[in-house]
Formats: C-alpha cells, sequence, structure tokens
C-alpha cells in the first residue's frame, strides 16, 4: 500500500473552499457548476496515444487528482479525501472528431463542459476533452 493511502485526508486551502463555495451559489441559482477549464491548442504531431497512456500514470501518482471532497462529520472543513480516491479510474479522455477545419472559436463542446454538472463529492476533479478536425 501507498503511504498515500494511509496518509490522512488533505484539507482544502481558502481558494478551494472560495472556489467549492462559488460552485454551490451557481448551482443552486443557474443549475451549473462552476469550474476551470484549460484549453491548449496542439499541432498535429500530438501523440494521443502516448497521452492516453500518460493519464493513469499521473492520476496514480498525485491522488488528489481523483480523491472525493467529503466535510468529516458532516460539520468539520472540507477535504481531499485521498485514502479513497479512485485510482482505477484515471481521469477521463473523451475525443471528439470534428469535420471542418480548425477556426479561432472554441468548439461548442467546450461550451457544454462550462454549462454541465460535475459531481466533486465522486472525485471527478479533472477530464480531458480532445478535439482533431478532420
Amino acid at each position: 500500500m501507498s503511504s498515500w493511502q494511509t496518509a490522512r485526508p488533505i484539507p482544502l486551502t481558502g481558494a478551494d473552499c472560495f472556489l467549492r463555495a462559488f460552485d454551490a451559489e451557481a448551482r443552486r441559482r443557474n443549475g451549473a457548476s462552476h469550474l476551470s477549464q484549460l484549453v491548449l491548442r496542439l499541432g498535429p504531431g500530438f501523440d494521443l496515444p502516448g497521452f492516453c497512456d500518460l493519464v493513469p500514470e499521473v492520476a496514480r501518482a498525485n491522488p488528489i487528482l481523483r480523491a472525493p471532497i467529503r466535510r468529516p462529520l458532516g460539520l468539520l472543513p472540507p477535504v481531499y479525501d485521498t485514502p479513497r480516491a479512485r485510482l482505477d479510474a484515471a481521469p477521463p479522455v473523451f475525443v471528439h472528431e470534428l469535420p471542418s477545419p480548425r477556426s479561432d472559436a472554441l468548439p461548442e463542446v467546450f461550451f457544454e463542459r462550462l454549462n454541465g454538472k460535475h459531481d466533486l463529492r465522486r472525485g471527478d476533479l479533472v477530464r480531458f476533452d480532445v478535439v482533431r478536425y478532420g
């Protein structure tokens, strides 16, 4: 068993708590989640199979990526429950094929992701969407 599996849960930072509260407010008022999104435009040399192989390795080395967020006893400050991180399920990599040539506008999939709902209590803290143009 790895040392992180026997370690105590990791407390959320002030910034983590702020974003979590902001997410709860966005859900309450608008029915959507708040999340960060990083869009990288990579050239034709991007190694998708290599990337898909690397994601589980990174997730195993950094269990916080799959750790559910919970409040101990229902009232203590929230923590990343790293001992309960789901190592069997690496962050997903979704591949979207678009027939049209690449443009400066972001594909619709990114708008959908920004306005979707995500369950932080399950440990779904990171996901990857890859858009390939035909």
